[in-house]
């Protein structure tokens, strides 16, 4: 759920240099749609029925078929009569690329550094250290490009789309995951998705550092653990070097331990954010594209897990 934040900053970025054309102006017409697409999967996460479910659709989409997903989002949209709905799951879906980009680069780094193992029960504890990680790369992000603390940025604004919006992007999620994963969602189940995140960011919001010292104490007896809390950033980050690798220390996927990397967490920022731009940049001529001009696009997007990176 963390990393909202870094992962914004992360897609607006990287359109900030993107050249001026079809997706620039579909992000700037529906920027709450792009911001949307920013978080990727992470809106299931925040809609709590999803957590009785057996198979939770986050994570099956975080796990693979990412190529195929991207595909039938596209032939949606392609398909789509009004010019306006083409436009907003434009949007979305170049905002979707972003965190796909993101992590896909950056994840190992962060699954490494919380020691993470494939294949265990992962404790309580372990995805107290993921969320806090994730919590202080979003803050120490937010003060480098935007010289603001966390308190001062209200994530769910980002998110804030309009009831149309929500249904028209709600239809096409529907669509796409239901001929990706076989998963069927009716439109208002999809919809109450959207706008759980936006809650929840809100909810996550700690404007005097009180939430996340009350929280900490709450769930002290039941978690032995700061695991929610660790959901709510806050105001000064342990150790900033060794967070961001700043003295490339070697380290390993956890899921292939036979790729190795000394990268720093800037380093792995540079990387998927030329991915991504690469991978806008066949978008934006994708409707002129000749067969192998499209083809190129879907090569260059592959068919990753948003964990691991393979």
């Amino acid at each position: 759920m963390p990393a909202f934040t870094l992962h914004y900053l992360f897609g607006t970025d990287t359109l900030h240099d993107l050249e001026n054309g079809r997706i620039k102006r579909a992000a700037r017409n529906y920027p709450c749609a792009f911001s949307l697409g920013l978080q990727g999967p992470d809106i299931f996460f925040y809609y709590l029925p999803m957590y009785l479910k057996e198979e939770k659709i986050g994570t099956m989409m975080h796990d693979g078929g990412a190529n195929l997903f991207f595909r039938n989002l596209m032939a949606y949209q392609e398909k789509l009569a009004d010019e306006g709905e083409r436009e907003l799951v434009l949007a979305y879906m170049a905002g979707m690329l972003g965190h796909y980009s993101l992590d896909t680069v950056f994840h190992p780094y962060v699954y490494a550094y919380t020691d993470f193992h494939p294949g265990l029960k992962q404790s309580k504890s372990y995805y107290a250290r993921h969320f806090a990680m994730e919590s202080d790369l979003d803050l120490l992000y937010l003060r480098k490009q935007k010289g603001i603390s966390p308190r001062e940025f209200r994530q769910y604004r980002t998110i804030a789309l309009s009831y149309q919006e929500q249904r028209g992007l709600a239809k096409a999620l529907c669509s796409a995951i239901l001929r990706t994963y076989q998963r069927g969602f009716t439109v208002p189940a999809m919809m109450a998705v959207i706008y759980s995140m936006r809650l929840g960011t809100a909810a996550l919001r700690d404007r005097t550092g009180f939430k996340k010292w009350l929280v900490q104490r709450l769930e002290k007896p039941f978690f032995g653990c700061p695991l929610v809390s660790s959901l709510i950033e806050g105001g000064k980050v342990q150790n900033p070097d060794k967070l961001c690798n700043q003295n490339h220390v070697s380290w390993r996927n956890p899921w292939d331990l036979t790729v190795e990397s000394k990268k720093s967490a800037a380093e792995l920022y540079e990387q998927a954010k030329r991915r991504y731009g690469r991978i806008l940049r066949l978008l934006e001529v994708y409707p002129k594209s000749s067969r192998a001009g499209r083809q190129e696009l879907w090569s260059r997007i592959g068919n990753l897990s948003y964990h691991s990176g393979l």
